[in-house]
Formats: C-alpha cells, sequence, structure tokens
C-alpha cells in the first residue's frame, strides 16, 4: 500500500512538473504584450489627422489600427477603417516600437479604434477626438519637467478632469537623459500616462511635446537622434527638423514646438524657421510657443546666471515681437511663474506682447522663485499645471496643483492687453 502511495505521489509530482515546464516553454515564446499607447501628431493638421504609437516585446511584421466612427466592440469584422503602420525595431531594448498616422479624419469627431497585427487585435476598444479646424474653443493642458514622481501623476489626474482636448509638455519628460541603461524611467512615465491621461468619458489625450536637456544624453558625441533616442522613437513627431516644428489647433492658434539649444541651436536653421512659421500664423488671433529653457525664468537654481536665456531672448525674441507672440510656454526652472505682457524685453505700455507662463513643475520639487523679478506678475514655489481655454473671442489660463486648487488665472481678450479677475479666490476649474 505504502509502495503504491508513493508511486502515485512520484507520478503526481512527475505531472506537474511537466505542466510548468509546459507552460514555463509557452512563455518563453509567448507574444511580448501590447503597451504605452500613446497619441500625438506627424502632421501640423491637428483636426484630419491622428498618430498612435504603441510597443510590442515582439515584431508581429504588420501593424495596423482599425478605427470607425462608431464604436464596435472590438469586432475586426467591423471597423470600416484601417491604416497599416511601420514598426521600427529597437533591437538594443528587445521592442518594437510601432506608428500608425491615420489620415483624411473628420474634424471635432470622436473615433473608435482597437490595434492589431496581421492576425488578430491586440488591444481593447479605445477612442480619441480630433481638434476642430474652425474658430471653435480649445482647451489645452500645459506644463513640464514631470518624471515618474507621485506629485507628476496627481497632476496627471487632475489634468485629466478638466476633459483638455491636448496636452503640452515642454520637455525633461521622463527624466533618462537620453541613456538606454534608463529605460525603466520611460517605461514607468509612458504607463502613467496610458494610465492616466484619459478624460471622463474615456477619451485618450494627446500629447505634443517639446524636448528637454533631460531627453538629451550630455556627453555623447553622436547625431540627435542618437543622442536623445526616446524622444525621437517613443513620440516621432517631426522628420524633417526633428525637435522643432509646427502644429495648427483649430482656426484660432498657431503654435510652435521649439528647441531651446539642446539639439538645434536656437539662432540659424532653427531662427529662420521660427520667422517664417509666426508669419504664416499672422492670420491666426493667437500664436503660441513652447519649449524648455525660459526667456523670463521664474527663480534659480544651482549655477543660474542673469543672462543664462540671452542667447533664446537674441534668436527669438525680434520674431516673437513682430509677429506678436500671445503665450509663450516656458519651463525648466521648476516654478510657477506668469508674467505682466512683454515687448521688446520691457514691459508692454501699448497694450500689445506675450505673456510668458511656466515654469515647468509638473511632479519635479519646486524651487525657490525671485518675485522681485521686474517681468513677474505672480511666482509660487508650487508643483501646478496651466489649463489654457482658446475661444476666437478670448484666452482665460489657470493654474491648478496636486490637489486640485486653483491658485492663480488670468485672461487676455482678443486685441486687449492681460487682465486678471478682481477675486483671485476663483471657483473650481470651469467645467466642460
Amino acid at each position: 500500500m505504502k509502495k503504491k502511495q508513493a508511486f502515485f505521489v512520484s507520478a503526481l509530482a512527475l505531472l506537474l512538473l511537466s505542466i510548468v515546464v509546459v507552460r514555463c516553454n509557452m512563455a518563453a515564446n509567448a507574444v511580448g504584450p501590447l503597451s504605452h499607447v500613446l497619441l500625438t501628431w506627424r502632421s501640423e493638421d491637428t483636426g484630419r489627422t491622428m498618430t498612435v504609437l504603441y510597443q510590442t516585446q515582439d515584431d508581429p511584421g504588420v501593424s495596423r489600427v482599425l478605427y470607425d466612427t462608431t464604436s464596435r466592440h472590438g469586432d475586426p469584422r467591423q471597423y470600416r477603417f484601417q491604416q497599416t503602420g511601420t514598426g521600427d525595431r529597437f533591437t538594443e531594448l528587445n521592442r518594437t516600437i510601432h506608428t500608425a498616422e491615420l489620415t483624411g479624419l473628420q474634424p471635432a469627431t470622436t473615433y473608435y479604434f482597437v490595434i492589431a497585427d496581421a492576425h488578430r487585435v491586440r488591444s481593447k476598444e479605445m477612442k480619441f477626438r480630433t481638434l476642430p479646424a474652425d474658430g471653435s474653443a480649445v482647451r489645452i493642458v500645459a506644463g513640464g519637467d514631470m518624471g515618474i514622481t507621485d506629485e507628476a501623476l496627481a497632476l496627471s489626474r487632475q489634468a485629466a478632469k478638466a476633459n483638455p482636448d491636448l496636452a503640452i509638455v515642454g520637455g525633461d519628460i521622463a527624466y533618462a537623459n537620453g541613456k538606454l541603461g534608463n529605460t525603466e524611467l520611460w517605461d514607468e512615465w509612458l504607463q502613467n500616462w496610458t494610465d492616466t491621461m484619459m478624460t471622463a468619458d474615456g477619451r485618450l489625450i494627446p500629447l505634443i511635446a517639446a524636448i528637454g536637456n533631460h531627453e538629451v544624453d550630455p556627453v555623447k558625441s553622436a547625431p540627435p537622434a542618437e543622442k536623445a533616442p526616446f524622444y525621437f522613437r517613443y513620440l516621432h513627431q517631426d522628420d524633417a527638423n526633428g525637435t522643432y516644428f509646427a502644429r495648427s489647433i483649430g482656426a484660432n492658434i498657431g503654435l510652435v514646438v521649439l528647441d531651446s539649444s539642446h539639439l538645434h541651436r536656437a539662432d540659424g536653421p532653427q531662427k529662420a524657421w521660427l520667422q517664417q512659421q509666426l508669419e504664416r500664423y499672422q492670420d491666426r488671433p493667437y500664436r503660441f510657443a513652447v519649449y524648455h529653457r525660459p526667456l523670463y525664468p521664474g527663480g534659480r537654481y544651482p549655477g543660474y546666471e542673469p543672462g543664462e536665456a540671452e542667447d533664446l531672448i537674441s534668436a527669438w525674441l525680434p520674431a516673437f515681437d513682430r509677429f506678436h507672440l500671445t503665450l509663450g510656454l516656458e519651463n525648466h526652472y521648476h516654478t510657477h511663474k506668469r508674467t505682466k505682457l512683454l515687448a521688446h524685453n520691457a514691459v508692454s505700455n501699448d497694450g500689445r506682447g506675450t505673456v510668458y507662463l511656466g515654469d515647468g513643475s509638473w511632479g519635479q520639487k519646486p524651487r525657490e522663485v525671485v518675485p522681485e523679478l521686474w517681468y513677474l506678475e505672480r511666482a509660487f514655489s508650487r508643483n501646478h499645471v496651466w489649463i489654457v481655454d482658446v475661444s476666437a473671442d478670448s484666452i482665460t489660463f489657470q493654474a491648478i496643483d496636486a490637489d486640485g486648487n486653483l491658485f492663480d488665472h488670468g485672461a487676455i481678450s482678443r486685441g486687449d492687453s492681460p487682465s486678471v479677475p478682481e477675486k483671485m479666490n476663483a471657483p473650481a476649474i470651469m467645467q466642460r
């Protein structure tokens, strides 16, 4: 009897071991999961295009996005449209970066989509909304200097609650410094973005991102795409200049995304390009710029010098003034700041000029502000994001912290100088 029991136990152990071995072998050969779904634009036209980016561990050979204006609940046979994308094998990291650019879309329209390869659907159904192409109102959330801190995650949740149409991040995104050994920082940042940057009705929030110093390997001597491999391959926004490009946001905003001398100097070709783009946008009510290093910082940090931004002021300010830049979205200094109306490197005296909002504290520890700086209207050592509402007639901007508290806000009426409402203890963020 004991021999039979021993035999039974041994046989059972062998069976369990064989199951484990089979499962391990299956796991080793299994297709890697799909992850890090991100929406952006590779085209200037944000009303009729959308770019879908995602990653897989394997290389399925064919990248497809199936989409429609009606929910098809993930059934691949029901989607009326599909777009074949490209797969960029990132061999060093054993993953593939997929890019599918959807074109011919209808402005201000919700689209439902799934991600597939040649044989099967690989994602749940998701959705996005294209931007308007007319003068309809648009809501933007903006900030920079994020990382993977608890504060960054909390601020992203607050930003998503505002139900924006798009997000603008002005550099220093995952703090990986362009080094492949810091891959896990980007993985966590991308997962945080995927998980949190979704509106109340489930729409993914598209991203436009400028480059910052922490996207770049500071010591590596190599072409730009190798010095900032994650920025170029994970975000994949532009093939022409790479780190400076333009986006049309409805009929009201012409946006220029600039490289504040991280991979391309502020002067030279970028300076000439900036002048041409702002001139093209003269017929728009508003012109915005986003970049990392500020022309008018709200504070200081170790190594700060008062003339640190002279190269940017020399290269860009003449074009900002000539073509009446409306808003400069600045970052890098980890403070909150809002400037007075500025023109020609002075406080404007004729009601025309630029307001600069910043300074990139979407998660990084705030630094000391210098409130006595001549150009500042308000400055705080406080984590925040900006919520910017734009219509044909006016712009309002509101700063909220990680708890959703509104602590600074102002407005610009078209053709007028900025104004601040008398009551700074305004109610909660305007609902949409």
